[in-house]
């Protein structure tokens, strides 16, 4: 199947998306590429206590974070139980060292061949959040998505471990499609969780069946890298 007809497909009818980027900054980091339907809602009602406790762990680290222009980076997701859905941190939150419940929000539904994301909460999704859903999509074991920017470890671990084409930037359906390439090469040689983004600077993507296994494979390198 080609990449460019995924989606995710959870019965929703048409609606009209509205592009949520207007220009793109010098720094071509944050601002969301794909046409976003935002329903602001009020807290979530599902539990998220434990990708609180990550992300903020993350935060601590400055794995994820904001860089001196303001720009946010990083991200953390938690599938939805059983489903194609999923929690993830909301776009330019990075300035939060502890986050809290109200920069999160909820993706419903995917359409990656057409560039368009729903989502639900009190802010909007991470820009990343397609890169998310065609992890979660490509493997339905895969519980947790984490995303970190980390120069030495971008830099030290790029054509090492699996790594996307420099071509390819970030939150863009050919980032979603290599990722979903990606995840599912790394599942049948049975490679390390962990991709790197050669055309996302300083990109880290660690994924697993959950949050104590996404943090640990991205810990490890850490690690052994400093």
């Amino acid at each position: 199947m080609s990449g460019l007809t995924r989606s995710l497909n959870l019965g929703y009818q048409p609606i009209a998306f509205i592009p949520l980027h207007l220009y793109m900054p010098l720094h071509d980091d944050g601002y969301v590429k794909y046409a976003s339907q935002w329903t602001k809602t009020a807290l979530l009602k599902e539990d998220f206590e434990e990708l609180i406790v990550y992300r903020n762990k993350l935060a601590g680290l400055n794995l994820i974070g904001v860089y001196p222009d303001q720009i946010g980076y990083g991200n953390i997701s938690q599938r939805i139980k059983q489903t194609p859905q999923f929690i993830i941190s909301g776009t330019q939150t990075g300035q939060h060292k502890i986050a809290l419940p109200e920069h999160f929000c909820k993706v419903t539904d995917v359409n990656i061949a057409q560039n368009k994301l729903l989502c639900e909460g009190p802010v909007q999704a991470s820009s990343e959040a397609m890169t998310h859903a065609a992890i979660y999509l490509a493997d339905t074991n895969v519980n947790t998505v984490i995303h970190i920017h980390h120069h030495e470890l971008w830099q030290q671990l790029k054509n090492i471990v699996t790594t996307t084409d420099i071509t390819i930037t970030y939150g863009t359906p050919e980032m979603a499609n290599a990722m979903f390439d990606a995840v599912k090469a790394i599942e049948k040689n049975k490679l390390p969780k962990i991709i790197i983004t050669a055309g996302h600077q300083e990109g880290v993507f660690t994924f697993g069946s959950s949050m104590k296994d996404a943090y640990e494979t991205l810990m490890m390198f850490y690690h052994e890298h400093q």
